[in-house]
């Protein structure tokens, strides 16, 4: 019998700093946060998601997003592991991305307006409007 599995997230939340891009890679963080009611009050507690994107993907990050846009992030959770600088072994995790697409206005350090991938959107519709359902997954 194949086994069917699906590592997909989706993140909708504001950059955190401007995208650094490097070696035809651009990494950034995005910030989601939750509320949740505690001790009679509401209180925020913000994660932060590492993220990498590659190709067209990651040049339009560079380009046209930047620090406190909001943005929803389409991508594979991918684990890593390497050693610090005492030699200890490290974990983690990134969002590798496969879509994303700015929700907010244009990137604050650049004069032209943000330009928006129709592929992209179009592609993030699609997966909004049809999400594949697998039969075979126990929830």
């Amino acid at each position: 019998m194949q086994k069917k599995s699906l590592n997909q997230v989706t993140l909708v939340g504001r950059i955190g700093q401007d995208p650094k891009v490097y070696n035809g890679a651009t990494a950034f963080s995005v910030a989601t946060t939750e509320s949740f009611k505690g001790q009679n009050q509401y209180q925020d507690k913000t994660e932060w998601h590492n993220c990498i994107a590659f190709g067209k993907t990651g040049d339009f990050v560079g380009n046209y997003l930047g620090k406190g846009q909001q943005v929803i992030v389409v991508g594979m959770i991918k684990n890593e592991k390497w050693n610090d600088k005492n030699g200890n072994q490290r974990y983690g995790y990134k969002i590798h991305v496969n879509m994303v697409q700015g929700l907010s206005g244009k990137k604050e350090n650049n004069s032209q307006p943000r330009e928006t991938n129709d592929f992209e959107s179009i592609k993030l519709k699609k997966m909004i409007d049809n999400p594949q359902q697998d039969d075979g997954l126990p929830f």
